[in-house]
């Protein structure tokens, strides 16, 4: 299970109302881009039509895709 599917496995989409919180339509996706950690990231989010989630982290420091959060049984303190 992905990290977006544990977050939002007991949730359902609700189309009329994402624009609320700062999804742009955008052909058949629903985007939002937010930077977080004192601008030291970015998330992206991405919602098909049919509710499915994608995400992605971007380390604005180097421009590249941040993936570290989706290693599995990762521990320490920055992990958690």
């Amino acid at each position: 299970m992905t990290i977006e599917e544990e977050l939002f496995r007991k949730t359902k989409i609700n189309f009329d109302k994402i624009s609320e919180y700062g999804f742009k339509k955008d052909k058949s996706l629903y985007k939002y881009s937010k930077n977080i950690m004192n601008n030291a990231f970015r998330v992206d989010i991405e919602i098909d039509n049919a509710g499915r989630i994608k995400g992605k982290v971007y380390d604005l420091s180097f421009g590249d895709e941040y993936t570290n959060f989706r290693i599995e049984d990762s521990t320490g303190s920055f992990v958690g």
